[in-house]
């Protein structure tokens, strides 16, 4: 498995931090016991462990590795059959079957640095299928290797021959409980007739759930159910344990697990404060085995949870590594680096709940990314999830409710009900004890969270490890922000720090946390993120507009509206002091910098989210990529569209983000990593290359043949990732089948050049671009990117609610642009380009005529 749940850590493992190598010699639910050559002892909690300087796993121990059926429930055929293709799929995987000489050569048919993925999987099926092996065909080749990469050997185990079938697995777990109570009455087993038990188990559900017979299935379902429960099938009912190997097996909802995080539930609830006054949404993630809370956040009503910000800290314990500034635990009332930690748990399987997150945020594509598996919501496991959430959040509203503090609950923020909720997780939630975890925790363990999940790791003999902390501002969302003099402005809150002085330009990417406002985190030229913290909370004090005083003899430099340069105010002569217009006029330019600095932040203003900037940025960044080890047809990236869509916006926003990964590849490339050029109207082949040529420094020959020939040497040796074509349409067309056309021209200088060329037309698809049967060779190359307006309101929503945010108004009332979404959307026909312009207008003219709000009016004045 690719994702968070691989890493782990167990017995006889060996690490090292600081200076000594060490050895695993214990585990608990709380900590991990070392041990070093010198006989040193240490017992150090897993977050903490992690986080240390230099932290790695040096070596791993001898222990199995589980997989999703107990190791006594395979045959011994099924077993060796399951040897005998993980020789065969390394080698797909690797180029080298297992215990296979590194320095030999790969057979060429599986060379990864020769053949793709995909050709060494159907050199594998041929091969098979020459020794006489059936049914090995590519497709069941492809299916084996992704099964053994996610569960490893365990997952090229044959399933049919030892499925296990649970009892009542598709009926509803509160008629399955009601249907058992009723047998368990009867004295003597069951000896009535089946349609009586049928309506005693409907009896049972109407008083106890409520319920009415659509609950209950069919009467054929019923009846089979019945015979099974009653032919002694109840012994291992729900929820009891099965002993198997020594690692005990439940059954939750239908499925057995064995193991902390095989599946993780993620739900949300709505709270309400002790006065009334607010609701909050409280998300969840709990562990199904265990009931251990394994990440929690808590958003206001009315705003969506953040999916990213949300496995961020959960995937990297973020809230153990940058716990919130100056805060203490109010349970206990010690620091909290003293407190208890909740277990970690990294996920191997979710169950989402409907509605959790909104359609258009990163969960799932996090999910593929880190390997973590999506399961289907169905009936039975969104019942045993929402009992387990009914508890959570009764208690935990019952603990706000009996706080010292909880007459002021109507001034309590949502950072505010956050931090209550973790102390209360671990100090009350983790220790509850609790029936139904009993099996898990027997027979050394408490039946609470934490004693079944310290059970686990005795049984298991390993604990999961986090992701490490660098990995948490990649996992933040990307936020919109403002750059001035006085630091970054984002989300309304001003951020300063010393990583702002040593960077030259704008900072193009700064991610943020929506559940930690005190920090932001931006990446410098070395690719390396840094945190920005909060003012307030600044190591450094933010640069200052200088004001001369009288006392005072060199010159004090007065901020440019550059950041990181400072513009020197003249020096006066030595003993002579300022008279007050010198400090006026001090003052002014000062206020004239600040105030061209906002006007430029704001006419230069984007759209924040925008789908189809993020989809040109996935399909550039996938493209690039295989464009980088492609010898010929080299593939091209095509978006077409409505002018004020937002195309050219989408293709400089890929150019931002592909800068980072040219100049990791090529530190030394003398040229620029992406080239821009805009096609004029008729454009033909030589006046494109001219102007590449002329970004790229290079004196133009007068034929064309060598045009093309310098273009394209200039660009390798420059190192560009991307080269865009804006206005693509304007490109003429070939006059006769005897001239090749332009596009024919740039098609075969992009075969020549391992980097990505990206177009932008106003056409609404290709074949008005290209034409309908003599550009079918371009059309194969292409991958398309159609864009629009957006139609979806929440979507548009969300996008204003993102751009309002960037905003840098002094009396702006926050609120008011998602208010007027509506009316937005009709001025601007849904385009993302003409929402970006509406806002850049108001908000330039909010500054010239120091309004500075944004008002329906001011949206009525923009032409």
């Amino acid at each position: 498995m690719r994702g968070p749940a691989a890493a782990r850590l167990g017995l006889g493992d060996r690490v090292r931090f600081g200076d000594h190598a060490w050895s695993v010699i214990g585990l608990d639910g709380e900590g991990v016991e070392l041990v070093n050559a010198l006989g040193q002892g240490a017992v150090c909690p897993v977050h903490q462990l992690v986080g240390k300087d230099g932290f790695e796993v040096l070596e791993q121990g001898p222990r199995s590795r589980p997989g999703p059926m107990p190791p006594h429930d395979v045959t011994p055929a099924s077993h060796a059959q399951a040897l005998w293709w993980e020789r065969h799929i390394v080698e797909v995987i690797s180029g080298r079957p297992p215990d296979t000489d590194p320095a030999l050569p790969p057979r060429p048919a599986y060379d990864p640095g020769r053949r793709t993925l995909a050709e060494r999987e159907a050199a594998k099926a041929e091969e098979l299928a020459a020794a006489g092996i059936e049914g090995a065909s590519a497709r069941t080749v492809r299916r084996k290797r992704q099964q053994y990469q996610s569960h490893g050997l365990s997952g090229l185990y044959d399933r049919r021959a030892t499925r296990i079938s649970t009892p009542g697995r598709h009926v509803d777990p509160r008629v399955l409980d009601c249907l058992i109570a009723v047998l368990s009455a009867e004295e003597g087993g069951p000896g009535r007739p089946m349609e009586h038990y049928r309506q005693q188990t409907l009896r049972t559900v109407v008083d106890v759930h409520g319920g009415d017979e659509s609950w209950l299935p069919s009467r054929s379902t019923f009846y089979r159910l019945l015979g099974l429960l009653s032919a002694g099938h109840t012994g291992q009912g729900r929820d009891q344990r099965v002993a198997q190997d020594g690692k005990p097996v439940v059954i939750a909802g239908g499925t057995w697990l064995s193991r902390p995080g095989e599946r993780v539930y993620v739900d949300a609830v709505v709270l309400r404060t002790p006065e009334g006054k607010k609701r909050m949404r409280l998300t969840v993630a709990i562990d199904e085995l265990t009931w251990s809370v394994c990440a929690l956040t808590v958003d206001v009503v009315d705003r969506p949870a953040d999916a990213s910000a949300f496995l961020a800290r959960w995937w990297t314990a973020a809230t153990l590594h940058f716990p919130p500034a100056g805060h203490s635990g109010g349970a206990a009332g010690s620091p909290v680096g003293s407190r208890p930690a909740a277990p970690l748990i990294m996920p191997e399987r979710i169950a989402l709940a409907p509605g959790v997150f909104p359609p258009h945020s990163r969960f799932s594509a996090l999910c593929r990314q880190y390997g973590v598996s999506l399961l289907p919501t169905s009936p039975m496991l969104v019942t045993s999830g929402e009992g387990k959430m009914h508890r959570l959040a009764t208690r935990f509203t019952d603990c706000l409710a009996a706080r010292p503090d909880a007459p002021t609950a109507g001034h309590w923020s949502a950072r505010t009900v956050q931090v209550y909720a973790q102390e209360w997780v671990e100090h009350d939630w983790q220790h509850l004890e609790i029936e139904a975890l009993r099996p898990v925790a027997e027979p050394d363990f408490a039946p609470t969270p934490s004693g079944a999940f310290a059970a686990c790791v005795a049984r298991q003999g390993w604990v999961h490890l986090p992701l490490p902390p660098t990995t948490y501002p990649e996992l933040l969302p990307e936020v919109g922000q403002r750059q001035s003099p006085t630091g970054l402005k984002v989300r309304g809150r001003r951020y300063w720090g010393p990583a702002l002085n040593g960077l030259r330009g704008p900072v193009r990417s700064v991610h943020a946390d929506a559940y930690d406002p005190d920090r932001v985190w931006i990446r410098d030229r070395s690719g390396q993120w840094t945190d920005v913290p909060a003012l307030g909370l600044e190591r450094g004090a933010p640069p200052q507009v200088a004001v001369v005083r009288e006392d005072a003899t060199p010159a004090t430099p007065v901020p440019s509206a550059a950041p990181g340069r400072r513009r020197q105010a003249p020096a006066h002569a030595p003993g002579e002091q300022p008279g007050p217009i010198r400090q006026g006029n001090l003052r002014r330019t000062a206020e004239v910098l600040l105030r061209q600095a906002r006007i430029a932040h704001h006419a230069t203003l984007s759209v924040p989210g925008d789908p189809l900037a993020r989809e040109v940025r996935v399909a550039g960044e996938r493209l690039l990529e295989l464009n980088q080890y492609a010898t010929t047809d080299r593939r091209m990236l095509v978006v077409t569209g409505p002018s004020g869509c937002g195309k050219t916006h989408a293709v400089r926003e890929l150019a931002h983000r592909l800068v980072d990964t040219s100049r990791a590849r090529r530190p030394d490339a003398p040229g620029p990593a992406t080239v821009h050029v805009l096609v004029p109207p008729a454009a033909t082949a030589r006046e494109v290359l001219v102007r590449l040529a002329r970004r790229l420094d290079v004196a133009p020959p007068a034929r064309t043949a060598a045009l093309s020939d310098a273009v394209e040497q200039a660009l390798v040796a420059a190192g560009t990732a991307l080269v865009v074509i804006d206005d693509a349409h304007g490109l003429r067309p070939a006059t006769s089948s005897a001239r090749p056309s332009s596009w024919d021209v740039l098609r075969f200088l992009s075969d020549q050049v391992p980097c990505l060329f990206a177009y932008t037309a106003n056409t609404p698809d290709l074949n008005t671009l290209w034409g309908t049967d003599e550009r079918g060779h371009l059309r194969r190359r292409a991958t398309h990117v159609e864009s629009g307006p957006i139609t979806d309101m929440a979507v548009w929503r969300h996008l204003v609610r993102q751009t309002e945010d960037v905003l840098d108004l002094t009396a702006h009332q926050p609120g008011s642009l998602s208010a007027a979404s509506a009316y937005l959307h009709e001025r601007s026909r849904g385009l993302v380009g003409g929402l970006a312009h509406l806002v850049r207008s108001a908000a330039v003219q909010a500054i010239l005529d120091g309004s500075e709000s944004i008002t329906r009016e001011t949206f009525d004045h923009v032409p």
